[in-house]
């Protein structure tokens, strides 16, 4: 699919615009409302195609999608498609910051997990007999893995895909909140809006250090490798 024009001064000028998007970051309806807008004020047929953050770049590096609002920690690609005359063009921060932390049901909370401290107390903060891991998904597994040596402790690190293959990160934001009614031990490392990374009935949040992310090594399929904020942004096909 050929890139959209660049939409003229009336609408009717838009033809289609091909819109990508990650239901696991947390930005599936602001691509929509963007959508809808292009609708209504330019006169574009919208086609949304559902990725992932990393594939988002290489789909709108090669056309298939005209844009996408949601891209964070891929130095990497960004250095070779946004580089000069590259396929791709950032056209700068949305205003909405994203931060990674730990999710966990509310009763470890209360076990006292309240810092990133107690989680080497694995007695008292509730894991009982059932080994200590944290779940996370392929694009923040190196991350986990330098956060869990960095603090010492004796935690797995699980790729929550082996378990449920279409696990999103959404999915990850709210398995706390079953764990808790079942009184199931759980981590779950989470990416996404500062705004949805906040406590809810039945889910808490354990802070992370920025340090923690010191021996982070990317991989092919990992997105981020670092524990500080940082700023959403948008990219268009050149």
């Amino acid at each position: 699919m050929k890139p959209a024009p660049t939409p003229g001064p009336g609408p009717g000028k838009c033809e289609t615009l091909t819109l990508a998007y990650d239901p696991g970051k947390g930005y599936e309806a602001s691509a929509f409302v963007v959508g809808q807008i292009a609708e209504s004020e330019l006169g574009c047929e919208v086609v949304y195609r559902k990725t992932t953050s990393r594939q988002a770049w290489r789909l709108v590096a090669r056309g298939r999608a005209d844009a996408y609002l949601d891209a964070y920690g891929n130095e990497d690609l960004r250095a070779r498609l946004a580089r000069r005359k590259g396929p791709v063009t950032v056209v700068g921060p949305n205003g909405v910051r994203g931060g990674v932390d730990f999710l966990i049901p509310a009763f470890m909370y209360e076990l006292g997990l309240q810092t990133s401290r107690d989680l080497g107390d694995v007695t008292r903060v509730g894991w009982g007999s059932t080994p200590p891991l944290i779940s996370t998904l392929p694009e923040l597994l190196p991350l986990a893995e330098a956060a869990v040596a960095s603090l010492g402790l004796e935690y797995e690190v699980l790729d929550y895909t082996a378990i449920d293959s279409t696990a999103t990160m959404s999915d990850l934001f709210t398995l706390p909140i079953s764990d808790n009614t079942r009184k199931l031990p759980n981590v779950y490392l989470v990416v996404g809006p500062r705004s949805l990374l906040a406590v809810d009935p039945g889910r808490q949040v354990v802070d992370l250090p920025d340090s923690a992310a010191s021996e982070c090594a990317p991989d092919a399929a990992s997105t981020l490798c670092s524990l500080s904020d940082f700023t959403y942004i948008k990219i268009v096909s050149t």
